[in-house]
């Protein structure tokens, strides 16, 4: 025995690399980009099995045939689809069936398509429903959208398929975990619109961009949780396009106490003839009192200009329309000048929100509609307006004031006139604002944007400026 063990040969094990380890592989996945994923899965099985979830977590159904016979969709995707946690553009009831096949049912990120037919508009609802209790985002599409939609019942939203029957206020363990809801181009009933928001207390954002509120509700919930709201002021005030103007239901803002992000469109027309701007600014007033921030969309430039003006006060952010921007918009923007923070000219289609990229021609907007001379005067005014701005308040601190100090009149005019000076040299010293040789008329306008005391931004179409 002992003579077998002497001429035994014993061999070390070699070297165990460090991706042998399953939780080091798990740690690296979460920083690899699907790409490197699909290459990584492709080394052994034992890979394979820590980057395939990485690799089939989020799909677009548009990037598939969904006639599935020609391109093996249904096998593929139903082999991993235990993976999967996003899905958009689901347009197809095949594509539904070949989810629900694979037992899809812990989807975070949704978008869906739902009035093609009846059985379509059915199997959706099953759908959302067998993902409800995971949903953190969700979007609900209508295929073509019309004046009259509350007429079909394919475009109704039912409360029941967003929150579960046996749901009650504190019942935290059955509570929807949703926080951004978009129904735009649909329409609810007002008890399903305040059970969705009692039944859903993690929502931060709604889209009701031309959703149709009818009827009435016997409580209407207050959400304390919502604080960004994307719908035009005609859905704000007047939900229900079937009331009569005697006796119309009450507007949407009710709903959101603690409201500070409305991302808003509309007419003229309708400011004008159908929602007096008083009766908008009583609304804000009495029920979102910390709205501060407004984005208006597609509104020409006469709305824009009311409703900053005599609707909207003391605005920490404002977001329009690039090509709204006139001498009317700078003077208004002045009336926030002591409390806005960031100000944003919305682009058009060339720009890449995702990306955070403009992928336009770099133009001069103000010169090329021929308003650049307006522009030009309006600064001139500005700056002299600044001028008389700072004295009043230098005045006002009673820092030099006649004769205190043994100074005399024309020593305390020669030390404003010095800090004047100062404060001009200040503004133009050479920054990042000014180092980028930018001399449009944009730039110019945001360097007297600028000048404003809480302002940490401009974008004025295709690039931000900053004060620093």
């Amino acid at each position: 025995m002992t003579a077998m063990m002497t001429t035994a040969t014993w061999s070390r094990p070699g070297p165990r690399s460090p991706f042998d380890l399953p939780e080091l592989r798990t740690r690296i996945s979460r920083f690899v980009a699907r790409k490197d994923a699909v290459s990584c899965a492709r080394v052994s099985r034992a890979w394979a099995r820590d980057y395939l979830p990485l690799i089939w977590y989020s799909i677009d159904c548009n990037k598939f045939a969904h006639n599935n016979t020609s391109t093996g969709f249904d096998f593929v995707v139903g082999k991993h689809a235990h993976h999967i946690r996003v899905a958009t553009n689901v347009n197809y009831t095949s594509q539904m069936a070949i989810f629900s096949k694979g037992n899809v049912t812990q989807l975070r990120e949704l978008s869906i398509t739902m009035t093609t037919s009846t059985f379509h508009y059915a199997t959706a609802l099953d759908f959302v429903a067998r993902n409800s209790a995971s949903l953190e985002r969700l979007k609900l599409k209508p295929v073509t959208t019309y004046a009259t939609k509350y007429d079909s019942p394919l475009y109704c939203v039912h409360a029941s398929m967003l929150v579960h029957p046996g749901y009650s206020l504190g019942s935290t363990n059955i509570a929807s975990k949703l926080r951004d809801l978009d129904v735009s181009g649909l329409w609810l009933m007002r008890e399903g619109l305040s059970t969705i928001l009692q039944g859903c207390p993690n929502l931060l954002h709604i889209n009701l961009t031309n959703t149709d509120v009818i009827g009435r509700a016997s409580l209407n919930f207050q959400h304390e949780g919502l604080s960004f709201l994307t719908c035009s002021i005609i859905t704000a005030l007047r939900p229900d396009p079937t009331d009569s103007q005697q006796r119309p239901s009450p507007g949407l803002l009710m709903h959101f106490p603690n409201l500070r992000t409305w991302s808003t469109s509309g007419s003229e027309s309708e400011l004008r003839f159908v929602l007096p701007s008083g009766l908008l600014k009583t609304e804000v007033k009495q029920h979102c009192p910390l709205l501060s921030d407004v984005q208006l969309r597609d509104s020409p430039e006469s709305m824009w200009v009311t409703l900053f003006t005599d609707v909207f006060l003391n605005l920490k952010e404002i977001s329009f329309d690039y090509k709204s921007m006139s001498v009317q918009v700078l003077t208004t923007i002045l009336l926030h000048q002591d409390t806005v923070e960031s100000i944003q000219a919305n682009p058009g289609v060339d720009f890449d929100f995702e990306r955070d990229v403009f992928l336009g021609p770099t133009t001069d907007h103000f010169q090329a509609s021929g308003r650049q001379e307006r522009i030009l005067r309006a600064i001139n005014l500005w700056r002299a307006g600044w001028r008389k701005r700072v004295l009043a308040r230098r005045r006002q601190s009673n820092i030099w004031s006649p004769g205190e100090n043994g100074t005399s009149a024309e020593e305390t005019n020669r030390q404003i006139a010095n800090m004047l000076a100062k404060f001009k040299l200040e503004m133009t010293t050479p920054s990042v604002v000014l180092l980028d040789n930018d001399y449009s008329t944009e730039a110019r306008v945001a360097r007297h944007l600028l000048q404003f005391e809480k302002l940490e931004n401009v974008w004025l179409g295709y690039k931000t400026w900053h004060p620093y």
